[in-house]
């Protein structure tokens, strides 16, 4: 059986101190790093944001899970400078079976700069994987806030949507291919 522990480790690498996660009950994290922890855990089905975060890396779902992120009026940001051509730059990445629901009004921003062609965007559903967003604001200063492609399906019933580049002439503020499924309201 797994379990998730907080734990606090000394310069040296040794925990001195460690205490169980309850993952039944939600779990708030505050830093990038406990957010990515928890969500590739496989342990964790609902989360709650307790501080604004900047990631530094997409943040992706292990395998056939199924997790809720209560924004909490929260803040997640990504600001990268892109080097390799067609590099995605996305805050979350839902693959793989698992699925991602995303409440609590809570502000998502993506910001890709470079020299190089590049896909950036808030949230990718791809490979089976399921997005439900029931509101926030997704912002990109890529041609896509919200992308869904290789059977990825995006549930939409609430939210704000901006995608300020525009590829060829055009904005794909939600861009699917042929094998993507977006269903709802915006």
């Amino acid at each position: 059986e797994n379990t998730l522990y907080y734990a606090t480790v000394c310069k040296c690498g040794h925990v001195v101190e460690k205490e169980e996660i309850n993952t039944a009950n939600p779990v708030e994290v505050g830093t990038a790093e406990d957010l990515s922890t928890v969500l590739n855990s496989g342990l964790v089905s609902n989360v709650v944001l307790a501080d604004n975060i900047t990631v530094d890396a997409p943040l992706v779902l292990a395998d056939n899970t199924n997790v809720t992120i209560n924004m909490n009026g929260k803040e997640i940001s990504y600001t990268k400078e892109v080097t390799v051509v067609d590099e995605a730059v996305e805050i979350f990445w839902v693959k793989d079976g698992a699925t991602l629901t995303i409440k609590g009004n809570g502000t998502f921003i993506v910001e890709a700069n470079g020299e190089v062609d590049y896909y950036a965007g808030v949230v990718s559903a791809t490979d089976r994987g399921t997005i439900n967003i029931e509101n926030g604001t997704f912002t990109s200063n890529g041609c896509t806030a919200i992308y869904a492609t290789r059977g990825g399906i995006v549930n939409i019933s609430g939210g704000r949507y901006e995608a300020t580049e525009k590829y060829n002439g055009l904005l794909f503020t939600l861009d699917v291919d042929e094998s993507a499924d977006v269903l709802g309201v915006i």
